[in-house]
């Protein structure tokens, strides 16, 4: 990771350049200095630090998009300098957002000069992975911050599921869950950098949240996936808590004992009239998937984190009615 060091009392990219680049975020590009411009290479991470007077801490984040390249000297001063290019991820309004504060970086990273010096310097791996868990984590417990434009801003990409595991374990804190990597039995499809969450109910029924480039939920038959994007990862937790809170439940078709598809329920499936409105909602439009239930019936399991509201409803052969033939008008000759 490269922290970059903004002053804007020293700066030739001013507090007024900041705000207006807030304000037409995403519309146009960014570039920046890198003192060490040897470690620095295309696609690492960044945080940018303001430091100076009033409130300091992280204001940016993103992904270096270019490998550094010379150019000149911003300061006037005819230095060597080696700039690159930013894809801005994340920015913070420096005196209206609450902010990682340079405090918090230097207690958990006494290591590094967080109150100025060269901007463009390259943290070693262990302190990177720390800012990153930070920061990650700084964004999830602050409830609501890019609701409001004018306080924050997001590009609304993550730029890879595992970055949040820390904020997934943060959202789960006050459940049992385990965290599992390919090193661990079963789990020998991961890849080296991915990761597996699992919950267990008390049934023994498991929930499996897979963090590899995308996310992956997974409980009782049925799974969904959420591509790396913001919106998609909030859509995740609201699932996950609807299962934990038994607002959402699994249910799986079977006919002799064979999958043969699933989908969700908000409401627990208690009479045949129930499970046979979830056929036909579900394979509304597929004639020969309900001529099949309709010949060969079908079990409807539905399942919920709390297994007392579990239930299997068989239809029997016959009990759909069979779904009715589409009859083609033919066009009149001439």
């Amino acid at each position: 990771m490269v922290v970059l060091m903004w002053n804007p009392a020293i700066s030739s990219y001013t507090m007024n350049d900041y705000l207006d680049g807030m304000e037409h975020f995403g519309k146009y590009g960014l570039n920046w200095s890198v003192w060490e411009y040897e470690k620095v290479k295309k696609y690492d991470r960044f945080v940018m630090v303001k430091v100076g007077e009033g409130r300091t801490g992280i204001v940016m984040s993103g992904m270096i998009m270019s490998y550094p390249y010379s150019g000149e000297d911003w300061s006037g001063k005819g230095r060597n300098t080696h700039y690159v290019d930013l894809r801005i991820s994340v920015m913070l309004h420096p005196e209206k957002a609450p902010l990682l504060t340079t405090e918090e970086l230097m207690r958990e990273i006494p290591g590094f000069d967080w109150t100025g010096g060269h901007s463009g310097r390259v943290l070693t791996d262990e302190q990177g992975s720390k800012v990153k868990k930070l920061w990650e984590l700084h964004q999830e417990r602050t409830e609501g911050l890019f609701k409001d434009k004018d306080v924050a801003r997001h590009n609304g990409l993550i730029d890879d599921a595992c970055d949040k595991l820390y904020c997934l374990e943060y959202f789960l804190k006050d459940y049992d869950y385990q965290v599992h990597t390919n090193a661990d039995t079963d789990y020998d499809y991961l890849d080296d950098i991915s990761y597996c969450i699992t919950m267990r109910n008390a049934a023994g029924d498991e929930m499996f949240i897979d963090l590899e480039g995308e996310f992956t939920l997974t409980f009782q038959g049925w799974h969904t996936h959420y591509f790396c994007e913001q919106q998609r990862y909030e859509e995740l937790k609201e699932d996950i808590m609807a299962y934990l809170k038994n607002e959402m439940g699994a249910v799986t078709f079977a006919i002799n004992g064979k999958w043969f598809g699933s989908t969700t329920t908000e409401k627990t499936v208690e009479t045949k009239e129930q499970a046979l409105e979830i056929v036909a909602n579900m394979y509304k439009g597929e004639r020969e998937f309900l001529r099949k239930i309709h010949r060969e019936g079908v079990e409807v399991h539905s399942c919920f984190w709390d297994s007392s509201l579990n239930s299997i409803i068989k239809i029997e052969p016959g009990e759909l009615p069979e779904p009715k033939r589409i009859v083609r008008k033919k066009k009149p000759s001439k």
